[in-house]
């Protein structure tokens, strides 16, 4: 198991617990922009602002975590689906192939999108067959995002969708998708602020 936030021992943890919202929103998920963390069950991260769900009002079977970024003041502003893992090869075929799916789907929900996929400038894994490990030493990208200045269909106050690969290892990969509401630099103003507050 894994994400961006935490340790494999606490995710263990996480993943027992349960949470849902009171009723189901238009919004990503079944989750609307400004809702205040008082209505979940959430489990800490180690970020701030940042917490853990495990269940959502509208779950989707691609992902099994939900990570939910709140503002003091503006609510919820992230919300960021975790993907279960894919086994795949040296070239990333299978989890590529769970890439172009999801980017599909997203495409039908939200319309044009910017696909992007390149390696680093001077990557000793530039060959097709070390896809896998490209992504693993964070030297290669692959990613498509919908944006509302760049004349996506977004909706429900979304500002931006970002769609992910990510490799756990050389043959086991996931994906994330990240939903980013309108009042998510305001969200990440005030937990700039509230952190500073202590220096």
């Amino acid at each position: 198991m894994r994400t961006h936030l935490g340790t494999t021992a606490t995710l263990c943890a996480i993943l027992a617990c349960s949470a849902a919202a009171s009723s189901a929103a238009d919004g990503p998920f079944g989750l609307a922009m400004g809702t205040p963390k008082d209505r979940f069950e959430l489990e800490s991260s180690e970020t701030p602002g940042m917490f853990f769900l495990k269940d959502v009002p509208k779950p989707h079977s691609a992902f099994d975590l939900y990570i939910l970024q709140f503002g003091p003041e503006s609510g919820l502003c992230l919300v960021k689906g975790v993907g279960k893992d894919v086994s795949t090869n040296s070239f990333g075929t299978q989890l590529r192939s769970a890439f172009d799916d999801l980017r599909e789907r997203l495409e039908t929900a939200y319309g044009s999108h910017e696909t992007i996929d390149f390696v680093r400038s001077g990557s000793l894994w530039d060959e097709p067959q070390y896809f896998m490990m490209g992504l693993l030493k964070q030297e290669r990208l692959l990613a498509a995002r919908w944006e509302q200045k760049q004349g996506s269909a977004l909706k429900n106050n979304l500002e931006t969708v970002l769609l992910m690969a990510k490799a756990a290892s050389q043959d086991n990969g996931y994906l994330i998708l990240e939903y980013y509401f309108e009042n998510y630099d305001a969200c990440t103003e005030e937990l700039t602020r509230a952190e500073d507050d202590a220096l």
